[in-house]
């Protein structure tokens, strides 16, 4: 084989072209990659939060978790947080929600999402531990849509279906 002018041979150049190739391919495949996971990871972020600042009273942190259109379907009906004003007048409650076995899903652009919850609740609220009655409120699943703008992710639809309801 004749080398070039820089003395490389014709093989030479194209292991370094396939070297290139390669590295460049693998970048822009991490690049997917982990936007996919960031993704992925603010969506259940977004689910996190909606359980602490429910089970916390931080109704205005929780309403912005919600697109301006963004619905909310419970067993008590649909409404749009994002368009409720914050009522100082509700009263004051403790509640736990516990939520595993997340798994977000992007499929054409869209992002969803589901998880299972259990829910805890009584009407009392005080700094101490309260009564475990034999058995929680509501167990079931939330079937969610999320968008991501500006680097924040935010719930468009979130429906709770419950499976077991409490007595």
């Amino acid at each position: 084989m004749q080398p070039n002018i820089n003395g490389e041979s014709n093989s030479t150049r194209m292991v370094k072209k396939t070297v290139i190739g390669i590295s460049v391919l693998s970048a822009i495949m991490s690049t997917s990659v982990s936007a996919e996971v960031d993704a992925r990871s603010l969506c259940r972020e977004t689910a996190l939060l909606y359980a602490h600042y429910a089970d916390t009273n931080q109704q205005a942190n929780f309403n912005a978790l919600f697109t301006h259109d963004g619905t909310l379907a419970t067993s008590s009906g649909s409404r749009k947080p994002a368009q409720q004003a914050v009522d100082p007048s509700r009263p004051a409650r403790t509640s736990r929600h516990v939520a595993t076995n997340h798994i977000v899903h992007e499929q054409n652009g869209q992002l969803t999402g589901t998880s299972y919850f259990t829910y805890y609740a009584s009407p009392q609220s005080k700094d101490g531990p309260l009564p475990i009655t034999d058995q929680p409120a509501a167990v079931g699943v939330y079937h969610d849509k999320y968008v991501i703008t500006a680097g924040v992710c935010k719930f468009t639809a979130r429906e709770a279906k419950v499976t077991f309801a409490g007595g």
